[in-house]
């Protein structure tokens, strides 16, 4: 459990790092899926780890606690992106855009996951998952 903790820290801090120092919001978008989508291969081991933890959480308390705070961490970091991007976003609230948001990289990497050629077809999803987000609330 403890190396899930830091595998899912050091996740949250990239992509905290990486969306610092940039301004523009469709900008801060593109570099945020770069963050998350990595490399075929890791995100491959993260995402099987990552559904392995929500399944554990779903019936463990000790394992509910470690995904809460990743998730608190991961919606935190969607929020301030939405925030950032008021003039692209259109949304009520920023917590459900941040979750709408969340709901498409996670979604698009889980249908990634079923993907035969799941190495091949990583770009096509994150490209996919971009327009998505991009024109989620336009």
């Amino acid at each position: 459990m403890l190396l899930t903790r830091r595998l899912l820290a050091r996740v949250a801090e990239r992509m905290t790092s990486a969306l610092s120092s940039v301004e523009e919001p469709e900008e801060r978008v593109r570099v945020m899926l770069d963050t998350i989508f990595v490399d075929p291969r890791r995100n491959r081991d993260f995402y099987l780890a990552y559904t392995a933890l929500i399944g554990e959480a779903a019936r463990n308390a000790r394992f509910n606690e470690l995904n809460t705070t990743f998730r608190s961490i991961m919606n935190a970091a969607y929020a301030d992106l939405v925030r950032a991007g008021e003039q692209i976003f259109v949304f009520d609230s920023v917590e459900e855009a941040a979750m709408g948001v969340r709901a498409l990289i996670d979604g698009f990497f889980l249908q990634w996951l079923e993907e035969p050629d799941w190495s091949a077809r990583h770009g096509h999803y994150r490209d996919a998952c971009e327009r998505a987000i991009l024109r989620a609330d336009a």
